[in-house]
């Protein structure tokens, strides 16, 4: 199936069920898809084939998007998302991962007690521990008043189980989010940035910090997976491009897609801790672990 550049098939269900049924089986031996992968991979593609916010992106970047997830045993099906991506003068898939989904993933490898990520008000008060040099959150106890500050930044934090120095953080201004934005996304024709970003600010924001706390984390495979494959593109050919994250390592998996679709495939192809700082900082999670749990039960 030799595509023009330029003139890549758009998507359509009648076109997706027809070239799923001719290269399918193929594509899923070449990347290595267990027979429950495949029909994710193929009910995905069926799937995202209706989306209406999809009619336009090439149909080989949203087939490489859906075997790409499909490869990978996330706890949640919209790990990734997928979101339209101009590409010259064309639209293609973008792969967008879901806070929900890296925060999930994080307390998966059973390590943590728990792990969030919040919006910080200008009534909070954001301070330094002094042994760890881990920013740390005191949060405004009124919630109107909390209700009606400003947002000045993003807060992420783990709580490992069972250690003597469980608390690990990570916090950004407003300012240092948009400076991250400003580097490593695209502005369109009319200078906006992506719909995830003009839209919905915060949870990229905090997408964006927990991704940076992860480097600090005992992470599993398939979270790191999730952090590689984050803001990745697929171009017409189905090709993994990294135009928003660039210090990522690139996939050599998107040549495997671009051979499948277009010929016939094979398979072969710091200091002693005292116990009165421990009890002390014990004091200060738990005030963080009431507060969390007071804010998700509101």
């Amino acid at each position: 199936m030799t595509q023009q550049r330029n003139t890549p098939t758009l998507v359509s269900e009648g076109k997706m069920s027809a070239t799923l049924k001719q290269y399918g089986e193929e594509l899923a031996q070449v990347i290595h898809l267990n027979e429950q992968q495949k029909q994710k991979a193929f009910g995905m593609a069926i799937k995202l084939s209706r989306d209406t916010n999809l009619q336009n992106v090439s149909q080989n970047s949203l087939i490489a998007f859906c075997f790409e997830v499909a490869r990978h045993n996330f706890i949640r099906d919209d790990a990734l998302y997928p979101v339209p991506y101009k590409q010259g003068n064309i639209a293609v898939v973008q792969a967008q991962a879901g806070y929900k989904a890296l925060k999930e993933e994080t307390e998966r490898s059973g390590k943590y007690r728990l792990v969030d990520a919040v919006v910080v008000k200008e009534v909070d008060k954001v301070g330094v521990d002094a042994l760890t040099s881990y920013a740390k959150v005191v949060f405004e106890k009124d919630f109107i008043k909390r209700e009606n500050s400003k947002v000045i930044g993003y807060y992420a934090f783990a709580i490992k189980r069972n250690e003597r120095r469980p608390f690990i953080s990570e916090f950004w201004t407003v300012e240092k989010v948009e400076a991250h934005r400003d580097r490593y996304s695209k502005k369109n024709q009319y200078g906006k940035f992506s719909p995830a970003w003009e839209n919905n600010f915060d949870a990229m924001a905090m997408k964006t910090v927990f991704k940076s706390l992860g480097r600090k984390l005992d992470i599993t495979p398939e979270l790191e997976s999730l952090i590689r494959l984050d803001q990745i593109v697929f171009d017409e050919n189905g090709n993994p491009i990294y135009l928003d994250n660039p210090q990522t390592t690139k996939s050599t998996s998107g040549s495997l897609y671009v051979e499948a679709l277009q010929t016939t495939p094979t398979s072969e192809t710091k200091g002693e801790i005292t116990q009165k700082e421990v009890v002390d900082e014990d004091k200060e999670i738990e005030e963080i672990v009431k507060y969390i749990e007071n804010e998700k039960n509101k």
